[in-house]
């Protein structure tokens, strides 16, 4: 794999074949950078208003409350 960075070093593009000027970098396939970029860890999603008032169950006037009850 050839292999573009960003000025700060991480990966900016992996391709199959070498790229003039721009990737000529090259890694194995399953170099641990390279298997990083093409398959990234899914970012954990953050919670919901309501699913932050429902982790403290002792909050139920807060919860009527954004919920306009």
């Amino acid at each position: 794999m050839f292999i573009q960075r960003f000025p700060d070093g991480t990966i900016q593009g992996v391709y199959a074949n070498q790229q003039e000027g721009y990737a000529e970098e090259e890694l194995a396939d399953d170099h641990p950078e390279v298997v990083a970029f093409l398959a990234p860890k899914a970012e954990t999603p953050t919670p919901t208003l309501v699913e932050q008032i429902l982790a403290s169950p002792n909050d139920l006037a807060a919860l009527k409350q954004a919920l306009g009850l």
